[in-house]
């Protein structure tokens, strides 16, 4: 036995990856534009012939490290204001382009397609990316340093494609004014091109990664050629008015609601761009009349709904404030120390009567916000926004009528900073943030706190060409109230104190703070031709509470989880690539109870014919669940085990099937099933 874990661990360690030399990535050239550019998907001015075309794509799928199967040209030009892409991509089968006209911001994942990413920074932590199909459809986001993608950044640029006998176009304009940037004599960006076939299932990327290596910002080609960026446009105002109505459904002998509701408003946004890279927005009464309505839920669970921030002002440098950052896997989700969605939200008052006309939002009075990067080479970012005093009408049943106040003059502030050591290798950075409220009238007292803060340090650390990560943070948290409020904390579904066994909290209902922290640490091997691994620690003691900014939804907890997998990414006389992978977790809260003990194994696999599959099976082990009674004593979890399978049929054709299968099986007799 022991001898084969010494085996195993010399195996997964020489699993590694050989040296890379960032200096000696492609480049692309990006040439002066002379003349006006048109973008209507043509690329006919003349300024694109003498640009000089980048054509070097090498695959990733189905034929890892062959050229691209079609040529492929990829021209910059570089304007006073605005970069300019074009490309041409020649296909021999015209026919066989597959197009998607979608919404903006949708996957876009199931047609032929054209990227490209902007490391604008040169920092290898941040870059923008932008899509476009044949059919014009776009997609915009932000990409982090682990490869994850935020697509609720929407920036403001222009796309047009079209097909002819060659192939298809796509133009792109995307200005300066949208990106970040350090002004320099000769700047210097991070460019990632890639195109794909849908029809062959091909991918192609002009800065190639080998699968077993950590493909992210730092293996990005260079893009050269850019000169002396100005920073443009220092100040913008953008004022606006709102004005909408609705009619609705109204219950008999509703004083304020006859079915017609007429609303307006007026307000100002400001963006001035402190330096190149560093930008200051402000707004008064800010306008969200144009974003996307959250989803209708029923929510039956004891715990609240995370729905994302889609309100542009919060959208804009949201990444600045990312905090505690884990690349483990089979992790439990964090807590997040700052949601932006708490900021201007639902009233939290509940007047008791007959009839209530309330708010449906709270008002904005100003936000500011300070992000980007110095010159030095930290990264900042700081919000403050202060919140209106909020009341709602009433009337009792004998048509007494009166305000109530269901939400107080508010403050909330934010700041982040990092520093990137290493050639952004290595990260270090500290997060504070502060609530506070206005509570002079007794009834709100009652329900808020007056005051919440939380400090947090973090440590993002890559090695051995970031084959090896170690990630750590620590945070602390403490909110003030009333007596009746901090109660209302220690009784939330995420500490339950009041539980009769509960015996390693103290619940009293006269205290008037509580304090708590957050501390996480996981060690794991990210790249690799074969093997991958994570393990970590993470606990979040029953005192933690950053749900005023930040938002929490279980405290009391600690969690050891660790995953092992072998993939097999070459194709093999049977399988295109396939791997399976094992974990498992032990959580137990801080009184010793054990919470919860799984163990589970997985495999995806991927067939010549573009057919994959997918199953697992998981083993939970018997344990105790101290939410179950939602206050009361703790009761025992039974032993269960679940399994599943999928099969999914080739997605390069018009149709294509999905199958899932999926058992249940539970040691209290309970069983389930479904496809």
């Amino acid at each position: 036995m022991l001898t084969g874990l010494v085996v195993l661990a010399t195996l997964v360690v020489q699993d590694g990856v050989t040296g890379y030399d960032h200096a000696a990535a492609p480049g692309v050239v990006a040439n002066r534009a002379i003349e006006s550019i048109e973008v209507d998907g043509r690329l006919d001015e003349a300024d694109w012939a003498r640009a000089t075309p980048a054509t070097t794509f090498t695959q990733l799928d189905p034929f890892e490290g062959e050229p691209a199967s079609e040529r492929t040209e990829v021209r910059v030009l570089i304007a006073a204001d605005a970069l300019y892409v074009g490309a041409r991509l020649y296909d021999r089968d015209p026919s066989g382009i597959i197009t998607r006209l979608e919404r903006r911001d949708a996957p876009l994942d199931d047609g032929d397609a054209f990227q490209i990413f902007l490391d604008s920074y040169h920092d290898h932590l941040t870059a923008f990316g932008f899509t476009v199909t044949p059919a014009g459809a776009i997609r915009d986001v932000v990409i982090r340093a682990g490869g994850e993608e935020d697509e609720s950044w929407d920036g403001v640029w222009e796309a047009a494609a079209s097909t002819d006998s060659l192939g298809w176009t796509a133009e792109l304009r995307i200005p300066l004014s949208q990106l970040r940037y350090r002004r320099q004599e000769d700047a210097v960006w991070g460019i990632q091109l890639v195109r794909r076939i849908m029809r062959k299932q091909e991918t192609s990327y002009f800065a190639f990664t080998p699968k077993a290596e950590q493909a992210g910002l730092n293996r990005y080609g260079h893009l050269v050629g850019l000169g002396q960026l100005e920073t443009v446009t220092r100040l913008q105002l953008l004022p606006h008015t709102v004005f909408h109505a609705e009619r609705l459904p109204v219950e008999a002998g509703d004083p304020f609601n006859d079915g017609d509701n007429w609303f307006g408003g007026m307000g100002l946004e400001a963006a001035y761009k402190v330096s190149s890279s560093l930008i200051m927005n402000a707004t008064v009464n800010p306008d969200f009349g144009q974003v996307e309505a959250d989803p209708a839920e029923v929510n039956l669970s004891d715990f609240e709904t995370r729905f994302p921030e889609r309100r542009p002002f919060f959208v804009e440098g949201n990444d600045f404030f990312r905090f505690g950052r884990l690349r483990a896997s089979n992790t439990e989700d964090a807590p997040e120390f700052f949601f932006t969605r708490r900021i201007g939200g639902e009233p939290t008052g509940d007047p008791d009567y007959e009839w209530v006309d309330m708010p449906d939002a709270t008002t904005i009075l100003g936000a500011a916000k300070l992000s980007g990067k110095t010159e030095g080479g930290w990264t900042v970012g700081m919000l403050n926004a202060v919140t209106a005093e909020e009341h709602a009408r009433f009337a009792d049943e004998d048509g007494v009528a009166g305000t109530a106040p269901v939400e107080p003059l508010a403050n909330y502030f934010s700041g982040r900073v990092t520093r990137e050591l290493r050639e952004g290798n290595t990260t270090v950075g500290a997060i504070a943030t502060a609530t506070n409220r206005d509570l002079s009238d007794p009834d709100l007292r009652s329900e808020l706190r007056s005051s919440a803060y939380a400090t947090g340090v973090d440590l993002n650390h890559a090695w051995g060409d970031r084959t090896y990560a170690l990630d750590a943070s620590f945070a602390a948290s403490t909110i003030n109230g009333s007596a009746d409020a901090i109660d209302d904390a220690q009784r939330s579904s995420a500490r339950y104190y009041q539980r009769p066994d509960a015996h390693h909290v103290d619940y009293d209902p006269t205290r008037t703070r509580l304090s708590g922290h957050a501390a996480q640490v996981a060690l794991s091997k990210i790249a690799g031709h074969h093997w991958r691994w994570s393990a970590s620690y993470q606990e979040v003691s029953p005192g933690l509470e950053v749900n005023d900014i930040g938002f929490q939804r279980r405290a009391d907890q600690r969690v050891l989880a660790g995953q092992l997998q072998y993939r097999q990414q070459q194709p093999t006389r049977l399988l295109r690539q396939w791997r399976v992978a094992t974990s498992a977790s032990q959580q137990w809260n801080f009184g010793g109870d054990n919470i919860e003990t799984d163990v589970g194994a997985s495999f995806l696999t991927s067939f010549h014919n573009y057919w994959y599959s997918y199953g697992y099976v998981s083993y939970d082990l018997p344990g105790l669940n101290p939410r179950l009674t939602r206050g009361g004593p703790i009761a025992a979890r039974p032993a269960a085990v679940c399994s599943g399978l999928s099969v999914l049929t080739d997605d390069r054709k018009w149709w294509h099937v999905t199958a899932d299968l999926y058992y249940g099986h539970a040691a209290a007799g309970g069983w389930t099933a479904g496809t």
